[in-house]
C-alpha cells in the first residue's frame, strides 16, 4: 500500500472512533434515550415522558387536600394607641417636708400602628407590629416633693 491510502485510512478510521465516542458518551449521560415516569393523578398512576427518572414521587392530590383543611387567615389591623406618660419625682429641699408641687402635667401621646394577626379558625396563633408611626410624643408629669424643714 502506498502512502496516501493510508492517510485516508487513518483518516476514515479516525472519524469513526471519533462517532463512536461520541455516541458512547451521548449513551454515557442519557442524552439520546427518554425514560418514562410514573406520577399520582386522582385517576391513578399515569405515564410521563421525562428525561430523567422520578425517584420521589408526590401525592400531589393528598397535599391539597391536607392543605384545604387548614384554616389559617391573616388579618391587617391599623390602630391609634395612647402613649402613656412617665411621672418623675424631683426631691426640693426649698419646699416643706410633706408637700408636693407637680411643676409639669402629664399629657398622654399617641401613635399609629400596623398589626398583622394570623388566625386559626378564631384561635389567635401569632401577632408582630409590622410599622409604628409616633404621632404625638407623650410629655412627662414632673413632681416635686419637699424635703425642706418646715416652718412654724
Amino acid at each position: 500500500m502506498n502512502k496516501k491510502s493510508n492517510e485516508k485510512l487513518i483518516v476514515i478510521f479516525t472519524i469513526v472512533l471519533f462517532f463512536a465516542l461520541l455516541y458512547f458518551c451521548a449513551n454515557l449521560f442519557d442524552l439520546l434515550e427518554f425514560k418514562k415516569v410514573q406520577a399520582v393523578s386522582s385517576e391513578g398512576f399515569i405515564d410521563i415522558p421525562k428525561v430523567l427518572k422520578n425517584k420521589n414521587p408526590v401525592n400531589i392530590a393528598k397535599i391539597i387536600e391536607n392543605n384545604k383543611n387548614i384554616n389559617i387567615r391573616e388579618e391587617m389591623i391599623y390602630e391609634e394607641q395612647d402613649l402613656e406618660y412617665n411621672t418623675e419625682y424631683i426631691n426640693n429641699d426649698k419646699l416643706p417636708s410633706g408637700t408636693i408641687h407637680v411643676s409639669q402635667i402629664g399629657i398622654v401621646g399617641s401613635q399609629d400602628v400596623i398589626t398583622i394577626k394570623r388566625f386559626d379558625g378564631e384561635e389567635l396563633i401569632t401577632e408582630q407590629i409590622v410599622a409604628s408611626n409616633i404621632k404625638k410624643a407623650p410629655i412627662d408629669k414632673i413632681v416635686e416633693v419637699g424635703t425642706g424643714r418646715r416652718n412654724k
